[in-house]
């Protein structure tokens, strides 16, 4: 499967030509509106994966979480990062559970997305062979409290391992920093 055939068969796919990309969250309630990722490999594809639902054939129950799914998905040659952003400043075990079901429930998606161009359209399979990163940007008061680099460069290779990046609303992050 080659980017052009991907990027025709998903919904919410951007490509991201400049190195430059704003994520963007609206709601109410949400304060952390707007994060730029800087450095970005060019050629990447973005995904906006909040509205993907498998309703009409799971029954849709809170507690399983197959139709939650995190805020982005960056996809390079070699990389899948799953983005969840959260307007929370306290990273509790509620918000840690919550972004954990929303990286499996986003890894499900991708096996399907590769079962169907495998199976259906007679295409190799798009995310298999690439390496999954997970990554939290949650709100931060100033950038001044929080450290300009991360200290922390643990593998965020799973869904329980993933990275939590403090952010201001408006500010612009290093794509380095979520692989």
């Amino acid at each position: 499967m080659d980017k052009a055939t991907l990027k025709k068969s998903l919904c919410n796919c951007s490509d991201c030509s400049a190195g430059t990309f704003t994520l963007e969250e609206k709601g109410d309630d949400t304060t952390l509106r707007s994060v730029t990722l800087c450095d970005i490999p060019l050629g990447a594809l973005i995904i906006k994966m909040d509205k993907i639902r498998f309703s009409n054939f799971l029954i849709d129950k809170k507690e399983i979480g197959f139709n939650k799914h995190s805020d982005y998905l960056v996809i390079t040659d070699d990389k899948v990062v799953f983005i969840e952003m959260k307007s929370k400043k306290e990273v509790n075990q509620e918000l840690l559970d919550d972004c954990r079901t929303k990286f499996v429930s986003d890894e499900c998606s991708l096996d399907y997305a590769d079962d169907v161009f495998r199976r259906l359209l007679n295409k190799n399979s798009f995310f298999e062979n690439r390496e999954f990163h997970f990554v939290l940007f949650h709100q931060t008061l100033s950038m001044a409290k929080s450290p300009i680099a991360p200290k922390d460069l643990s593998p965020n290779l799973t869904p329980d391992t993933f990275r939590k990046i403090p952010v201001v609303n408006g500010g612009t992050i290093s794509f380095i920093r979520t692989i």
